[in-house]
């Protein structure tokens, strides 16, 4: 497929669950007294301690990996953005994410607002990045099964990792996670 110029596009990127699920858990267990005295409240800090759960991505790639999949990549240390730096280094490929469509739920939101920090870039486990020439099946299969998919991207010929949002574009490169930043 044809993008612009000389890049074409590799594959599209499906995403499982949401942003951050991990670091959600953590920051609920690390920065509990912040994040009550800041209008997080006490359900919410108990449903977010709930996140560490949902950390395992086993049943994800089962599922996935009977698929028309070319590749998959956990989303760990340095979250959704640095998972898709790591899946474009690790192929020699770029990639093309969209920032809107990357799924974080309200709670993860609500906390990363309190303590300042990108849900992009905080550890991720339990969700896994996807790469398929055939991503509409992926994500059926994958929500028959009852995980969450949604498409967050592209991969692509041109060798740079960018990052799209509403009105701005940014582009990637390894960065520390964002949880180790928190104060």
């Amino acid at each position: 497929f044809l993008q612009s110029g000389d890049d074409y596009m590799m594959g599209l990127i499906v995403m499982t669950k949401t942003a951050a699920i991990e670091a959600t858990a953590i920051m609920a267990n690390d920065h509990a007294d912040k994040l009550l005295k800041n209008g997080l409240t006490t359900e919410e800090l108990v449903e977010a301690r709930e996140y560490i759960t949902k950390v395992s991505a086993v049943e994800d790639a089962k599922i996935a990996g009977k698929l028309n999949v070319s590749c998959m990549h956990d989303v760990t240390e340095g979250g959704v953005f640095g998972a898709v730096t790591e899946l474009a280094e690790a192929s020699g490929l770029g990639a093309m994410i969209y920032v809107d469509q990357i799924p974080v739920t309200h709670l993860t939101a609500k906390i990363c607002k309190i303590l300042e920090v990108s849900p992009m870039r905080l550890i991720g486990s339990g969700s896994i990045l996807i790469v398929t020439p055939d991503p509409e099946r992926v994500v059926k299969t994958l929500q028959k099964s009852g995980v969450d998919a949604t498409v967050v991207g592209t991969m692509r010929s041109k060798k740079e990792v960018t990052a799209i949002g509403v009105g701005k574009s940014e582009r990637l490169k390894s960065a520390p996670d964002e949880l180790l930043l928190i104060k």
